[in-house]
């Protein structure tokens, strides 16, 4: 169960969690288009946020999407949405230590202009 007293925490958590929502429902609904419809954004959206979620990690989560087709999760992509299944809280906290200082806090479109990481 989650309980945060430090209000800081509480801020990383929901920038991670706010990003990851969109990673979820990708893999939800199986493509970026479904999961822009499922949230009535655009599909360029739904991909930024993937992409700050990638840069969190240092790892690619979708291979490449072509407009139109699944989603394919990358094998790390598949781990981490089988973590957040299984324990948000704990993966959340696992992806705030490993680049915090490079995305956390960072602005939106800073972050995703960067390169892509590597698989």
């Amino acid at each position: 169960m989650m309980t945060i007293d430090d209000s800081h925490e509480r801020r990383r958590f929901h920038e991670i969690g706010s990003h990851l929502e969109y990673f979820i429902i990708v893999c939800l609904s199986g493509s970026v288009g479904g999961a822009a419809t499922e949230w009535g954004v655009d599909a360029k959206s739904v991909t930024n946020h993937i992409k700050w979620v990638e840069q969190l990690t240092g790892r690619r989560l979708i291979q490449d999407v072509r407009p139109g087709l699944p989603a394919e999760l990358t094998p790390y992509g598949a781990d981490l949405f089988d973590a957040l299944n299984a324990n948000y809280s704990k993966t959340i906290r696992m992806l705030d230590a490993n680049k915090m200082g490079e995305v956390i806090g960072e602005k939106f479109t800073t972050v995703i202009k960067r390169p892509r990481p590597g698989k």
